[in-house]
């Protein structure tokens, strides 16, 4: 069966049966399962490691990225991706990096990487960037 699931500390919550065509809110997936207990048996082997930040904005909680992993020639590329609104570019490195739990997949992360960049940006001396 299609599953729409929420992840959260890398544990999957059931949401609801997933119907073809439909939009997904962030931070849901579909997922095909054989049963809730799938979804059970995975959870139980998932050790959350540390607390993670969250950015309260609008009505959506955004798990902060772990901008300590991110050198200086990642940084460039970032914001390089960011002023051309290269959205998958930019999954790409979260992902690698694993700047927070969740993997970046498709559009509906784009308001977690405008948020996360739009909070960091203003903080960072402009001579990382040159």
């Amino acid at each position: 069966m299609m599953a729409v699931v929420k992840i959260d500390k890398g544990k999957m919550t059931f949401v609801r049966k997933y119907t073809q065509g439909e939009k997904m809110k962030p931070g849901e997936l579909a997922f095909e399962i054989e049963s809730i207990d799938q979804l059970k048996r995975h959870n139980s082997r998932i050790k959350v490691n540390s607390p993670r930040k969250i950015i309260k904005y609008r009505n959506q909680n955004v798990e902060e990225w772990d901008w300590s992993k991110i050198s200086s020639e990642k940084l460039l590329e970032i914001k390089k991706h960011y002023s051309t609104q290269t959205w998958p570019k930019i999954m790409k490195i979260h992902n690698e990096l694993k700047l927070t739990e969740q993997v970046y997949c498709c559009e509906s992360y784009v308001d977690h990487i405008k948020i996360n960049i739009e909070k960091y940006l203003p903080n960072v001396e402009l001579s990382k960037f040159t």
